[in-house]
Order: C-alpha cells, then structure tokens, then sequence
C-alpha cells in the first residue's frame, strides 16, 4: 500500500510521523529548519552524503514514508 500523500487532503500526524521515520529524513529536516539553503548545507551538518542530502528533501515533499500501514 502505497503512503503517498494525495493533492486533495492534509497529512495527518500519522502521515508526518511516518515521513521523519527515518533518521536521513530528520537530520535532513533539522538542517532546513536550521536554515539550510542547499543540499551542500544539509550534507554536512546532517552528517549525510550529498545524494542522501538530496533524496531526504524530495521525500518528503513528495509525501513518500516508504512505509506501509493500515489506515482505519
């Protein structure tokens, strides 16, 4: 099952949640909420690799968990 994030509604704290599931994600987040402008600017402070700096973003932008769940 697919935890893509639809045009037509809100993530939900389960959605949000699922996305910074993943420690990349969140370190990825921190740095951008640190004021990180760029991918060279989340890479270090992150402590990730420039393409991992880049996907993290992009992820969850995107709205993609890359976990499954049931929704009830």
């Amino acid at each position: 099952m697919s935890t893509a994030l639809s045009e037509d509604r809100s993530p939900s704290c389960r959605d949000v949640a699922g996305l910074l599931a993943q420690t990349d994600r969140r370190a990825a987040y921190a740095a951008l909420a640190l004021g990180a402008t760029s991918v060279a600017e989340v890479t270090e402070p992150a402590g990730l690799r420039p393409p991992a700096a880049a996907a993290a973003p992009q992820k969850l932008t995107d709205g993609e968990s890359g976990t499954s769940h049931e929704r009830g």
